[in-house]
Parts: structure tokens; C-alpha cells; sequence
């Protein structure tokens, strides 16, 4: 059933500036990050698209980047799924960090790439990379099921993992996929307020159609 999908990385975000903080979840955009989430609305416009459904991960540097778009097209129905971004430092939650303060953290577990290990060992705030791989797939069938045009305002190892699927289709996860997911999303940089369309189960490589200077 799946027909064209636009999956959009939020606008820059105080985490992204180097500012601090104690979770995942409620960190602001910046203000060039809101200049962005404007000129993604207006990308979104010219597509001309008049049917459509508009998602947002429910952290809330997603919500306040959809926000231009709800505004632009108030009758397109608006919901959160569960497209947040890959939490998997959830030792750290609680704790005023920014991403250098995270790094040795980070690095830790990339080299390790253990996809069941769940950092901390709280499965309530950490996901395992096998568990986030397992809610991306979810999602990526939900998208399929789903009737009409969907713009997903998301996070750049999200959008990257359902980009990822489509292109190399693991059939299991293990350590040498989870390191193979590692290499596809250095590769693979999602700028901030960029938007991109894709089609699930298509086994097509997804297109960019905008990106900010």
C-alpha cells in the first residue's frame, strides 16, 4: 500500500551547538533551527501534495520543526509515533552533558557493538541496538500500511536506520551489522532541516530533496 514517504531531520537543536542537556528528550531548537523547520515548510508546499498525514518523533526539538508545517496545512492530520531518536546512553540520563562531554561513552559503545547490550542497564532508558533496530522495523511496517503521503519529522540515526534497511535488508543483527549500520550512517550525514523522500519495501536508495546552506 505504501506510496511516496518524506522523512525530515529536525532543524538544528541546542545539542547540536554544543549546549547541555539531562536528557534526550527536551532539548529546544536554536533559532537558525526554527529558521530551517520554516523553509522546510515551504519545500514541503511546493511538492503541492494536497492529501497527506504529518508525524512527529515526540521529542521535542521534532515537535517544534513539524510546527511550520502544521501551521501551513492545519487540515493534514497530525500524529506522534514512536520515530525518536536511537537513545542508547541511558546510563548518562540525568546528568547535564553535552555530545563532548558523551564521546568516550560514544565511542565505547560503537566499538564494542554489542547489539543486545543495554548501556546502564535500564532497558527503560536505554535501548539495545537490537531493540531500536526491532522499533524501526515496526515503524517501517506501519508506514507500508498506511494510506497516502506521510511526512516524518524525525532524527538523523532514525531516519537513517529505515534509509539503511531498505538498502542492505539484514536479515539478522549482529555484531558485524550493527558495525555496517555504524559505517552507512557516517557515511550517510543527514544535515539538520533536511528532507528527503523514500519508499519502504522498495529496496530503492532514498532521494534528497532539500538541504539548508
Amino acid at each position: 500500500m505504501s506510496n511516496e514517504s518524506y522523512g525530515i531531520r529536525h532543524g538544528e537543536s541546542e545539542a547540536n551547538v554544543g549546549g547541555t542537556a539531562k536528557d534526550p528528550h527536551s532539548t529546544n531548537l536554536t533559532p537558525k533551527g526554527e529558521a530551517q523547520s520554516e523553509r522546510v515548510a515551504n519545500e514541503i508546499k511546493y511538492l503541492g501534495i494536497q492529501s497527506a498525514l504529518i508525524i512527529s518523533s515526540p521529542f521535542l526539538r521534532a515537535k517544534q520543526t513539524a510546527l511550520p508545517t502544521r501551521r501551513l496545512f492545519p487540515n493534514i492530520p497530525y500524529e506522534e509515533w514512536e520515530v525518536y531518536e536511537f537513545s542508547y546512553l541511558g546510563g548518562l540520563h540525568g546528568k547535564d552533558l553535552n555530545n563532548e562531554s558523551r564521546r568516550k561513552e560514544r565511542d565505547e559503545f560503537w566499538k564494542l557493538s554489542n547489539p543486545t547490550f543495554v548501556h546502564g542497564g535500564d532497558p527503560m532508558k536505554s535501548e539495545s541496538f537490537a531493540a531500536f533496530i526491532e522499533r524501526v522495523s515496526q515503524v517501517r511496517e506501519k508506514i507500508h500500511s498506511t494510506k497516502g503521503v506521510i511526512f516524518i519529522f524525525s532524527h538523523e540515526q532514525f531516519l537513517n536506520a529505515l534509509f539503511w534497511l531498505e538498502e542492505k535488508n539484514p536479515k539478522n543483527i549482529t555484531h558485524e551489522t550493527m558495525k555496517d549500520y555504524k559505517t552507512y550512517i557516517t557515511q550517510n550525514r543527514l544535515p539538520n532541516g533536511s528532507l528527503f523522500s523514500f519508499n519502504v519495501y522498495s529496496g530503492t536508495r532514498r532521494k534528497k530533496l532539500f538541504a539548508p546552506n
